[in-house]
């Protein structure tokens, strides 16, 4: 599968799995056919604030990927298998989200917009 074709597939599994948070993420996606598998897949996605910095955080049938593509430099992306993950809370507040990883060495904190759906 060529780039642009796994493009328009990463589109539609937004579209299927009713993705509309991306606000400020073009360069991201455009950047998940080069990150993703070609037999991955998207079970949700938004856009999401790590270290002040906006990402665009992808939930797929094998993990949480958080990719972040600075206009200078190239892309950082970090993943969590999703069989690493024991358990996540989040609270709400001020229009953002906080969600929290458990089960690791250290908590990091992911901040969502209040759109975002989290299913529980």
């Amino acid at each position: 599968m060529d780039k642009q074709e796994k493009l328009k597939n990463i589109k539609a599994q937004f579209k299927a799995a009713n993705v509309t948070d991306t606000i400020g993420t073009r360069k991201e996606i455009k950047a998940l056919p080069d990150l993703l598998a070609d037999d991955e897949i998207i079970n949700y996605a938004t856009t999401g604030i790590v270290d002040n910095n906006t990402v665009l955080v992808v939930c797929t049938d094998s993990r949480v990927l958080f990719v972040d593509k600075g206009m200078l430099y190239g892309i950082k992306s970090s993943e969590i298998p999703l069989d690493m993950i024991n358990g996540v809370a989040y609270s709400t507040g001020l229009g953002l989200k906080s969600i929290f990883e458990t089960g690791f060495k250290r908590h990091s904190e992911l901040r969502l917009p209040s759109t975002a759906q989290i299913n529980h």
